[in-house]
């Protein structure tokens, strides 16, 4: 207690008044909000092991790549295999990264049902083999071609 100022606080061998206290308040308020806004940063997702969904292919965006979770998406995993579906045929491979953006998908093998807008699944597929670099910001990967996107997946799910 200090009889000069009634309303200071002694800290350690020192006394602080609400001015001092206000100070240390803000400052306290002021890490605690950094350490939050450093927590809800999000951080890209992993190109390997998310199953990507197609959301624009060659600019446009068309309303049968969300119709159906289970069409127009495909999925890299961590020993190189690449799978997928089109429009209703499921296709498989193997893909290689040989720098930090660049990739390419190697020949696959896909089923061959016939199907509504296989057009579509063939632009899917010939767009994948033409493929050479791409990158990730948030849950968006986006796919180029000799520098010219050619399309854009959204993560879906990430597995284990």
């Amino acid at each position: 207690y200090n009889r000069r100022e009634p309303n200071a606080l002694k800290f350690g061998s020192r006394f602080l008044n609400n001015e001092h206290t206000t100070i240390m308040k803000r400052i306290l308020l002021a890490m605690i909000a950094m350490v939050a806004m450093a927590a809800c940063t999000k951080q890209p997702v992993a190109l390997e092991n998310t199953e990507w969904k197609l959301v624009e292919l060659k600019g446009a965006s068309n309303e049968l790549f969300a119709a159906d979770p289970n069409t127009f998406f495909f999925t890299l995993s961590t020993e190189n295999g690449l799978n997928g579906v089109g429009a209703c045929n499921s296709f498989f491979g193997n893909y290689k990264i040989s720098a930090i953006d660049s990739i390419l998908i190697q020949p696959m093998g896909m089923t061959q049902m016939a199907c509504p807008n296989i057009e579509l699944e063939d632009e899917f597929v010939k767009m994948l083999y033409e493929v050479n670099t791409y990158s990730i910001e948030g849950n968006r990967l986006s796919l180029f071609n000799e520098g010219v996107k050619v399309a854009e997946m959204e993560a879906v799910a990430e597995q284990k």
